[in-house]
């Protein structure tokens, strides 16, 4: 679940019921899909370009969704998608329902669960005080405890959310303990830190899952229930899920793909093989639900940005989902993520290689991390994103807040690194009018120098 970046008050019962038709009919588009020669926002340009890249790259399959507010077309919102490749080792082709594992996209779910929460007036009179962002995780969490006295005394809320609580990832602490989150919570007592508390950015899945606790502690509901109750239910996104059993049994679960003994330091490419089954099983997934653990569509993340790019209300009848200030306060940068760009117009993602960062770049604008999402320009457009990666898969979620244009890219090729990114990247500069940059070529240029770098520390 490391990033690849380059991140909801409930609807009452009565609009609901009032609403149920307009909900369910209005927020899913028509299954026929505009074919390639309608669409006006993926372009046969981006067509080729996706399909080139899946051979070059010996990948397996890609799915988009570009999102647009646009009063001409039905509901008010162009939704357009683009399949290629394979979803299944069998050959059955990517289609804008394919399930994916969206990894640490995940995390804007729980931001905003919390903001949810931070926003319930009647959770706040039942424990007769507030919950607030700065509420401290050891007055939440009976099982909560670092190692660092500091730490573990002022953690609160944000901190955990903004990855600045001195611990560095200890991915492998999420575990699949049958005691599921409180037994994480209790074991980060033994997990070193490597900086001082709210000293630097460091990305920390487990501060996520422990968060993921709150409405079993605060309303003895499960996290899952939580999220399908207040996100999932009301944006009508009935394919998203985060039960691998239920995903596999709607026969639309895509199977994730590696290059099985690759070697990008000696360039042996290695073999395109299917990680099959999904590499979680019997419920173990739910040990990491919080910081990673949705699975979805292009279908229903299409409706999951119009919501963002809408401040937080549903995309067609404008109810609140989200509150607008949980949206903006998540989107609002509180640590460093990246202090330099890799490339001139635009900030650099995590590059987790042996390489000083001086030799292959040029100063620009830092890159910021708020809750769950980053923020930063390209050729002078507000950014606000997040990727994921899981064993098989790797997704991108992006929106331009003042261009109204949001972005959905999934893979199920783990090794596909350039590929959500390059593709993204076109659809950008096409849909904004920007001179067109071959960022295929660019990653290919950095990948070479890095893979250049380590060779020589061999």
């Amino acid at each position: 679940m490391a990033p690849r970046s380059s991140p909801v008050l409930s609807i009452v019962i009565g609009i609901l019921c009032a609403g149920l038709i307009q909900l369910t009919s209005a927020s899913r588009p028509s299954p026929r899909d505009a074919p390639p020669s309608q669409r006006t926002l993926i372009s046969s340009n981006t067509d080729s370009l996706a399909n080139s890249l899946l051979a070059s790259l010996n990948a397996s399959g890609l799915a988009v969704a570009v999102v647009r507010q646009d009063s001409s077309v039905p509901g008010g919102w162009r939704r357009e998608f683009g399949s290629y490749g394979i979803a299944k080792d069998d050959g059955a082709p990517v289609t804008p329902d394919t399930l994916f594992a969206i990894a640490s996209n995940s995390k804007l779910f729980l931001a905003y669960s919390v903001g949810l929460l931070v926003s319930n007036k009647t959770l706040a009179q039942m424990r007769g005080k507030d919950l607030t962002w700065t509420t401290k995780a050891k007055d939440i969490f009976p099982e909560w405890g670092l190692m660092d006295d500091t730490a573990s005394q002022e953690t609160d809320i944000r901190d955990m959310l903004s990855h600045r609580i001195g611990l560095p990832s200890h991915l492998y602490a999420l575990g699949r303990g049958s005691a599921g989150r409180a037994e994480v919570i209790a074991n980060l007592k033994f997990l070193r830190p490597s900086a001082e508390f709210r000293q630097i950015f460091q990305y920390h899945n487990p501060g996520y899952e422990t968060l993921a606790r709150t409405p079993e502690v605060l309303l003895n509901q499960s996290y899952e229930s939580y999220i399908a109750q207040h996100l999932f239910k009301p944006l009508n996104m009935s394919s998203s899920t985060f039960s691998v059993k239920e995903a596999e049994a709607s026969g639309k679960l895509a199977d994730g793909f590696h290059l099985d003994m690759r070697d990008q330091v000696k360039g042996v490419n290695g073999t395109r093989t299917a990680i099959i089954p999904f590499f979680a099983r019997n419920g173990t997934e739910r040990s990491w639900a919080g910081a990673g653990g949705v699975i979805s569509s292009a279908r229903d993340l299409s409706i999951w940005v119009s919501m963002l790019l809408n401040k937080g209300r549903h995309p067609e009848t404008n109810q609140t989902v989200v509150p607008e200030e949980v949206v903006e306060r998540c989107a609002s940068g509180m640590t460093i993520f990246s202090a330099k760009p890799m490339y001139p117009e635009m900030v650099c993602r995590t590059v987790r290689f042996q390489v000083p960062l001086e030799s292959l770049i040029e100063p620009k604008s830092p890159l910021v991390y708020g809750h769950a999402q980053t923020r930063y320009s390209y050729r002078g457009h507000e950014v606000i994103e997040h990727g994921g990666g899981l064993p098989g898969f790797i997704s991108q979620v992006t929106r331009f807040p003042n261009d109204n244009l949001a972005i959905v890219t999934l893979t199920n090729d783990y090794n596909a690194v350039t590929l959500t990114d390059a593709v993204k990247w076109r659809i950008v500069d096409e849909n904004l009018g920007l001179p067109e940059i071959d960022w295929s070529k660019r990653y290919t240029s950095t990948f070479i120098k890095i893979r250049a770098s380590d060779a020589s520390l061999l």
